[in-house]
């Protein structure tokens, strides 16, 4: 069931990854625009500016239910009607000015959907249980009509049922990380940063994702989960440097710069991790300590992430604060100290290119 769970959150979002890296970075190019007094905060511009990057997270229900209808093979035309009752600008406004809101008399709950994930994939895997009952020759007399039935059910049901459990579901992951940030910051991101490794691995670490997008919607920021992923992003890029500078074997050289630069231009980590890690598995511990020192780094100075970009040196600006203060300057000199931790690491102890030989190594720097 996990698995099931863990498929369709990564299925639903692969679609979506290039619109959420471009709009992630155009928000840190802004606050780098603002901490910089190139654009003032407040202002029109800066406002008009934010709306452009802030379009795709405020409508990640409709993207969501794109991704989810292509995993659950549903009608993409109704999941997406059934996004836009969610983001329905009427029921946002009902929500906002507050008071009860009732269908039939049912109770509806007061829920803003903008930049929620859950709440429409379970809405979608509802509509595709649906779809399979009238999904028989008997029903195709009604040709274009054949999915009335299941928006007539569908439609009252994402208010009444769907949305309110998604929601409660990610409120109570979001409201859960953020307890154990609050009562014990340092612990919590060093624990998270030592495990985050084995989260990637098995591509676990796609449930973490809705409770980053509600932190930063919540709060402006999140301090928590995304610092995970920067931890580990730059402990594998001081692993493969350590790997390029001691190796001997050309080709092995040669795919260890490949995947460091992939990590540093794109964050990207798959030819790092499964193309050199988990080849040689000695660099595997030496990893996860620098990982683990890095988060333990950023824990005792509260470093936190103000935009969501895959973690790269090209992104660093999603680390600069709007309001100023030296977040930025903190957090590079953490992803400083996990990078050289993990070189030095790996340097002695994380190096065996005995696992390898020419032709594979040559293939797979092919692939990546």
């Amino acid at each position: 069931m996990l698995n099931g769970i863990l498929d369709a959150i990564s299925n639903s979002l692969t679609p979506v990854i290039g619109g959420l890296a471009m709009a992630g970075l155009f928000l840190a190019l802004l606050n780098l625009l603002t901490v910089s007094h190139l654009v003032t905060q407040g202002s029109q511009t800066y406002r008009l500016l934010y709306l452009m990057g802030n379009s795709l997270f405020y409508f990640l229900p409709f993207l969501v239910a794109f991704g989810a209808s292509r995993y659950f093979k549903t009608d993409t035309i109704l999941s997406l009607i059934l996004a836009g009752i969610m983001m329905q600008p009427d029921f946002a406004k009902m929500v906002s000015t507050g008071g009860g809101i009732h269908l039939f008399g049912l109770p509806v709950a007061a829920v803003d959907y903008s930049t929620s994930l859950i709440p429409i994939l379970i809405t979608v895997w509802v509509q595709s249980l649906l779809e399979k009952v009238v999904d028989r020759p008997a029903m195709n007399k009604f040709g274009l009509l054949k999915m009335f039935p299941v928006f007539l059910v569908m439609a009252p049901l994402t208010l009444l049922v769907t949305g309110p459990i998604g929601q409660g579901i990610a409120s109570v992951i979001a409201n859960g990380s953020l307890r154990v940030y609050d009562e014990a910051p340092v612990v919590g991101i060093t624990l998270l940063s030592l495990l985050i490794g084995f989260f990637i691995i098995t591509g676990s670490h796609w449930v973490f994702f809705p409770v980053a997008i509600s932190n930063l919607k919540r709060l402006g920021y999140d301090p928590f989960l995304w610092v995970a992923f920067a931890v580990w992003n730059f402990a594998e890029l001081g692993m493969a440097l350590a790997i390029l500078v001691k190796g001997k074997k050309r080709s092995v050289k040669t795919f260890s710069a490949t995947a460091a630069f992939s990590i540093a231009a794109s964050g990207i980590t798959e030819p790092a991790v499964y193309g050199l890690m988990l080849k040689m598995k000695k660099p595997i511990i030496p990893s996860i300590i620098a990982s683990g020192i890095g988060g333990l780094f950023f824990g005792l100075f509260h470093v936190k992430v103000f935009s969501l970009v895959t973690v790269s040196i090209l992104s660093l600006p999603q680390f600069i604060n709007p309001a100023g203060g030296n977040n930025f300057i903190l957090a590079v000199i953490g992803l400083l100290i996990t990078t050289a931790v993990s070189f030095v690491l790996n340097w002695f102890w994380g190096v065996d290119e005995s696992m390898f030989d020419e032709d594979e190594i040559e293939a797979a720097a092919e692939v990546a």
